[in-house]
């Protein structure tokens, strides 16, 4: 028995020996950042940022979620999801006032 543990102890290698770039959570890493650095700058144009794009691919696929999922799958702190939240509520709301003056006064003033 003690010998199985000794053998498998061994065969567990340390990141320095595997490396980085053998290293499946740093690859992955690596590639969603630049994925994102490429649509960032499509997103920017339409107004939108990385954050609201992912909160929207969310709330297009899913009804009734609660902030606390939300936060889950869309990988924002749910703090930070619910003021940022308000924001978006406001910035649309504002943009909607501003071809009806009456639709969000109380949101916008």
């Amino acid at each position: 028995m003690e010998e199985k543990v000794a053998e498998k102890r061994q065969r567990i290698s340390t990141l320095g020996q595997i490396g980085l770039q053998q290293f499946a959570p740093y690859l992955m890493n690596r590639i969603m950042g630049r994925y994102n650095a490429t649509l960032r700058d499509d997103f920017r144009k339409q107004g939108l940022t990385i954050p609201q794009v992912r909160t929207l691919a969310v709330l297009s696929v899913t009804d009734g979620i609660t902030v606390n999922d939300l936060s889950v799958y869309t990988v924002i702190e749910q703090s930070t999801l619910a003021e940022r939240s308000t924001r978006w509520k406001a910035k649309v709301w504002c943009g909607a006032s501003r071809a009806s003056p009456t639709a969000a006064s109380a949101m916008c003033s």
